[in-house]
């Protein structure tokens, strides 16, 4: 069993802007925004992968306690922005159901500025993580291998969800997805990536009353 890689040359985040709880979706869901601005090399064919993760602290209300916990979680993203997967991002959510990622196919050599929104409630409701939040934004440069095993596996997972294996199997026509393995006389993915990261500090207002 063989399988080789490389590790691509990390893409660096030129700007971040990002709002909190200022949507709402059409279940009344408060969500967050992001606006990360980055720099395509020309020269290559690039992967991304966008990664929202954010640290928790505080009591835990539920449990009647006074200690501080503590809590690292990865946020749902959501986003039509063209650049993502347009079957993927079609069913409103990314990661951590499908991956968040995307090429440079639409924007290859240029500067762009790609937007998400995110859901990370634990750090709103009052019911539950009640003083701060450190955000981390990580940005991805991923292997073609890995984007490609990334792509397939969403897309049979979104198929099993959309209830097409199950409702056809009985008449033989559903569309067998292969998952994609750069892995000699075996399966799976051995890939590389590299990141770039930055941090915005949550802090959540008492409320007014």
């Amino acid at each position: 069993v063989t399988a080789t890689s490389e590790l691509p040359i990390k893409t660096p985040i030129e700007k971040i802007e990002t709002s909190f709880f200022t949507e709402l979706d059409r279940w009344e869901t408060l969500y967050s925004k992001l606006l990360l601005t980055f720099k395509d090399k020309p020269a290559t064919k690039d992967y991304y992968e966008l990664i929202i993760q954010y640290r928790a602290i505080g009591h835990l209300s539920w449990l009647d306690s006074t200690e501080w916990h503590e809590s690292n979680n990865l946020a749902r993203i959501f986003s039509h922005d063209p650049v993502f997967n347009e079957i993927i991002a079609s069913q409103g959510v990314l990661s951590p159901y499908y991956p968040a990622i995307f090429s440079d196919e639409l924007i290859n050599g240029k500067e762009y500025t790609v937007y998400a929104n995110f859901y990370n409630s634990a750090i709103y409701s009052s019911e539950n993580y009640t003083d701060t939040s450190n955000v981390k934004i990580i940005f991805c440069s991923i292997t073609e291998d890995y984007y490609k095993y990334l792509e397939t596996t969403s897309m049979h997972r979104l198929q099993a969800q959309s209830g097409e294996i199950w409702d056809e199997y009985l008449n033989n026509l559903a569309t067998p997805i292969q998952i994609y393995s750069n892995v000699e006389n075996g399966f799976g993915i051995f890939a590389g990536r590299s990141f770039d990261m930055d941090s915005v500090l949550y802090i959540k207002e008492e409320p007014i009353l």
